[in-house]
């Protein structure tokens, strides 16, 4: 069985080349246009079938990607807050916003694909 991973951004394009590189690599990946719908997802899934990675957006509506990562790891340490992190941003855009956990890498949007790759496979073991 292949590897889960989530995608959440509430680009569409994003997505879909995100997914469809990961998906050519034989991950499973589920995607997700906000934090707060894969966030409601993520709290009914069984802990064995919890994705291996998650790749989340900086700037989206309603929830952005740093309160996502502190909600998972503030309410749910033990289960969705050992989930892997990544967080997209467009170069630059982290500055002022509020402090980012050491553990979550970065990834500068627009991404190298070979640098997602990588990266993913680095964090997954692969």
């Amino acid at each position: 069985m292949s590897e889960v991973i989530y995608l959440i951004d509430d680009d569409e394009d994003v997505r879909d080349v995100m997914s469809f590189v990961l998906t050519e690599e034989s991950y499973e990946v589920k995607t997700f246009n906000s934090a707060d719908l894969a966030l409601e997802e993520l709290k009914k899934t069984p802990s064995e079938n919890l994705p291996k990675l998650i790749f989340v957006d900086y700037f989206m509506p309603r929830m952005n990607g740093v309160e996502f990562i502190y909600n998972l790891k503030e309410f749910h340490p033990e289960t969705l807050g050992r989930i892997p992190l990544v967080l997209c941003s467009a170069k630059g855009d982290l500055g002022d916003g509020p402090k980012i956990p050491a553990e979550v890498r970065i990834l500068s949007k627009p991404m190298d694909l070979e640098e997602l790759l990588t990266l993913t496979a680095s964090i997954l073991k692969r």
